[in-house]
């Protein structure tokens, strides 16, 4: 079985920073865990300089997914579509705006393995048009309920928990926290997790409040 399943969706990275796009893939490529599979899917951006990118890429660990039609501003449609083709152990999200050091998958998988729980979680530097900040802190996993403290590009958790808490939710009032409800139920279905107390990444995309900040 392959140890990590890395899931990518892009829509139009090209628009922002093709750089970033390329050096976000390039570092999960070259991570010291090499055990791992990458599904990067096109959401139907129609992006030719991304597509022609991912398009080259020669690794036989890499399976992509070029969709015609965008899934209708609701990227966990195409997450739920790549965790579900997933064979990996683990799942890893990858985002066209985020960067991870190249020994993410090493760290987490050993926190995780060492710690004995479902999933871990490190920390990531967050850049605004205002400022950036650290997000991703060691807190009691109940108040998940209350706040998000888990950044959506720096957790690992076991394939089970996809397979147990069922597939992120589509609905297009959760597009901006679904990954903050996906956590909540995580938690509420007993599963345990470990923080990994390091910076591993940088996130250069849109930052939503609700992720943030507030309670349910």
């Amino acid at each position: 079985m392959t140890k990590v399943s890395i899931v990518m969706s892009f829509y139009k990275p090209s628009t922002k920073s093709i750089l970033i796009f390329e050096k976000a893939i390039e570092n999960l490529l070259n991570q010291t865990l090499k055990d791992f599979e990458f599904i990067i899917i096109n959401d139907g951006g129609g992006d030719l300089q991304a597509i022609d990118f991912v398009s080259k890429i020669e690794d036989p660990r890499v399976m992509f997914v070029n969709h015609k039609e965008n899934s209708g501003g609701i990227p966990a449609k195409r997450y739920n579509e790549g965790i579900t083709q997933s064979k990996g152990k683990y799942i890893f999200y990858g985002f066209e705006d985020d960067i991870v050091k190249i020994n993410t998958l090493e760290l987490l998988a050993n926190a995780l393995e060492k710690n004995n729980v479902d999933f871990s979680y490190a920390q990531t530097i967050i850049h605004t048009q205002e400022r950036s900040l650290n997000f991703g802190t060691l807190n009691n996993l109940e108040n998940i309920f209350r706040f998000n403290f888990i950044p959506n590009n720096l957790v690992l958790h076991k394939r089970v928990v996809f397979d147990v808490v069922g597939p992120y939710s589509e609905a297009k009032e959760d597009a901006e926290d679904s990954d903050w409800k996906y956590w909540q139920k995580m938690i509420d279905k007993g599963f345990k997790g470990v923080f990994v107390p390091q910076v591993l990444g940088e996130n250069f995309g849109p930052i939503f409040k609700t992720n943030l900040r507030r309670g349910k």
